[in-house]
């Protein structure tokens, strides 16, 4: 894709982005709208059977390098559904049994892998529970591995929602106050850093974007509100300065407890999970600068909003009752593009969004 750059501090608009985008539900259904129309969609069943709601969203590729998508469910024994290459062919999907404790995936990834395979590298991770692990294929999503966290310092049964790759080998991950990194395309994690005295609880939400990590967190003395770092690529233990907090509250009870913060060339929109109001900021290394709350109430009305995405020339936010918000302008300014995008199941609440490029942007 070719890109115009954004300088420090302003905002930036891209040539080329997203041809299609697509939304999973409450339900069990999925569905695509071309970017050209973002008013008209097409949803169909992708479970076969059952009704699970879609938990996250992602687009990457498959052993052949084509284009595909993969969602985590809210299932025992369906944890992850991958489409064909053709996401409009109103198929089911394929569904994976990841284990037998039916231990929900609340975040799912897909980057390049370090050596060029076509097949890229797809993590998902979520509930620890008794199993303290992720789970990753280098196949396209066809097999997967459970690989084992257990022998991590410090790590707990507590869920995990904060992971993402460089595309060049790295991932990132971050339970409670503690950030657990890859340099082996996430085929191990190890300790590296301890956000100790600081009073983080849980690392919420995570993006890696322009050589820059960034995290969202709650606070134990400060629990409701959502907190913003970030740090250098060149060094993942060295972390900025705090932001966030205020207006800015953190994601509402409910299953997966996470924020999605989607980034593009360094400008980042923060979005936790069944809230109103979001944040748009950029960062460069451990430096967090521009940082402003929206509050889109008075878009939303009471429909919670639920997950983001961006291509870098429209920034989607998909809530309750099938509303699409959209901003052209970096995440500053927001409108209704649509409501009731699932045409005749105008109560199916729009869970996870993601559009046909491939992160990180």
């Amino acid at each position: 894709m070719a890109y115009k750059f954004r300088m420090p501090g302003g905002p930036t608009t891209a040539t080329t982005g997203a041809t299609r985008w697509v939304a999973g539900t409450h339900l069990q259904h999925i569905g695509y709208a071309s970017n050209d129309d973002l008013t008209s969609w097409t949803f169909y069943n992708r479970m076969g059977s059952g009704t699970p709601d879609a938990i996250d969203l992602a687009y990457g590729k498959d052993a052949s390098g084509n284009a595909i998508y993969c969602c985590t469910n809210d299932s025992s024994n369906k944890e992850v559904s991958v489409s064909t290459a053709d996401v409009t062919d109103g198929n089911a999907w394929t569904h994976i049994d990841l284990d037998t404790g039916g231990n929900d995936q609340f975040v799912i990834k897909w980057t390049e892998r370090s050596n060029g395979a076509a097949a890229g590298v797809w993590v998902t991770v979520g509930k620890q529970d008794s199993n303290k692990s992720y789970y990753r294929s280098i196949d396209g999503a066809a097999n997967w591995s459970e690989i084992s966290l257990n022998g991590i310092t410090g790590h707990t049964t507590d869920r995990i929602t904060a992971l993402a790759g460089d595309g060049s080998g790295n991932w990132m991950m971050g339970q409670n106050d503690r950030i657990y990194y890859s340099t082996d395309d996430a085929a191990s994690f190890s300790l590296v850093h301890t956000f100790t005295g600081e009073n983080i609880t849980k690392i919420s939400g995570m993006a890696y974007t322009g050589a820059t990590w960034v995290i969202s967190y709650e606070r134990s003395n400060d629990s409701g509100k959502t907190y913003l770092r970030s740090c250098a690529a060149s060094d993942v233990t060295d972390w900025g300065n705090e932001f966030g907090g205020g207006d800015l509250q953190n994601y509402d009870t409910g299953n997966s407890q996470r924020t999605t913060i989607v980034a593009y060339q360094g400008r980042i929109l923060v979005q936790p999970h069944h809230r109103f109001k979001v944040a748009y900021a950029d960062v460069s290394g451990k430096t967090i600068s521009n940082f402003n709350v929206v509050n889109l109430v008075s878009l939303a009305g009471t429909d919670k909003l639920k997950d983001a995405a961006t291509d870098g020339t429209k920034w989607l936010i998909c809530g309750q009752d099938g509303i699409l918000l959209e901003s052209t302008d970096s995440a500053e300014n927001w409108s209704v593009k649509a409501t009731g995008i699932q045409s005749g199941n105008v109560t199916d609440d729009i869970t996870c969004i993601v559009g046909n490029v491939h992160l990180p942007l």
